[in-house]
């Protein structure tokens, strides 16, 4: 009963992260995005952690880097706070060339979460304060619900899991960006954590306009 569970669980991710309508390839259309954490708890409610995040384009190659720090605070079991710092290298097009500018980020968050028959649920909620180069400084709102399976397979821990994040912009009205992630979370060893995972990413574009891109994404985070 158990495994017919999970491999519904499976299919059902996997057509909730299928695009509604097929299009032709385009530049753009698949990137692969690479995270690294290195987290240190301080004690049963506060952590501290850095990372660097790296994201790729099969047209452009590397096109995102993002180094940040930052602590999260649980003050009781269904609740997490939190907050980080960013430094942000980010490509725009100018004309017909891809320019590089920076971005600082606060990120501040909050995440009410429960545990339903072994299913976990996490309702992230967060706002960024965006202060970008030759731009328009920002603010962004973020909610991310993410359904993690209470299945463990083998002894790497391996748990199915489903988010859906949505993004809204100051300046631009309703919503600018939604991401769908569906993949698993593992358990290398007692100090590294894994999470591999397929995202379609939809953002709005000035014209009003919409375009998908396909990622791979694989985060990694060194406990120590």
């Amino acid at each position: 009963m158990k495994n017919k569970a999970a491999l519904f669980f499976l299919a059902a991710c996997f057509l909730f992260a299928l695009p509604a309508q097929a299009s032709r390839l385009k530049d753009g259309d698949f990137g692969v995005w690479l995270r690294t954490d290195f987290e240190k708890k301080l004690n049963s409610k506060w952590k501290v952690a850095i990372g660097e995040n790296l994201r790729f384009r099969e047209h452009q190659g590397l096109y995102y880097a993002e180094t940040r720090a930052g602590g999260a605070y649980q003050p009781w079991k269904n609740l997490v706070l939190g907050a980080d710092y960013s430094q942000v290298r980010n490509t725009r097009e100018k004309g017909k060339k891809d320019i590089w500018y920076w971005e600082s980020r606060l990120h501040f968050y909050v995440t009410p979460q429960m545990t339903v028959k072994g299913w976990k649920i996490e309702d992230k909620n967060a706002i960024d304060l965006r202060g970008k180069e030759a731009a328009r400084d920002s603010l962004r709102y973020r909610n991310m619900i993410t359904i993690t399976a209470p299945w463990k397979w083998t002894r790497f821990e391996i748990q199915p899991y489903v988010s859906d994040e949505l993004y809204f912009e100051s300046h631009r009205r309703g919503l600018v960006e939604n991401r769908l992630y569906t993949g698993v979370k593992t358990r290398l060893s007692e100090s590294v954590h894994a999470t591999f995972y397929y995202l379609r990413d939809s953002v709005k574009d000035s014209a009003g306009g919409w375009r998908d891109v396909n990622i791979a994404g694989t985060a990694i985070k060194f406990v120590l």
